[in-house]
């Protein structure tokens, strides 16, 4: 599955990203100035490749949790509940 020593760092990613939010804006760019359909339909191809290439990558790495923030999560008491009852015993919860 997931192993954290093979993941790129995160500022690979981002230069990453950037790169192609960059090579969506050239798309757009020439698709707004193509003579012909050819170019028009390259640039529409390269403005949906970068964007979907992004949200990908924002997928990705957004949202994951780390081995670090699983082990502090398990430390803490209470883990698991929800609400501001949660850690209380049964009988000092309002009802």
């Amino acid at each position: 599955m997931y192993d954290d020593r093979k993941a790129p760092s995160p500022g690979a990613v981002l230069g990453l990203g950037i790169v192609m939010a960059l090579l969506a804006l050239v798309g757009l760019v020439m698709a707004s100035q193509a003579h012909d359909d050819v170019f028009y339909g390259v640039g529409l191809g390269l403005c949906l490749f970068g964007a979907l290439f992004v949200f990908g990558l924002i997928g990705r790495h957004v949202g994951r949790p780390t081995a670090q923030s699983h082990q502090a999560d398990a430390r803490e008491p209470g883990h698991g509940r929800a609400g501001p009852a949660a850690g209380r015993p049964m009988d000092q919860r309002a009802a």
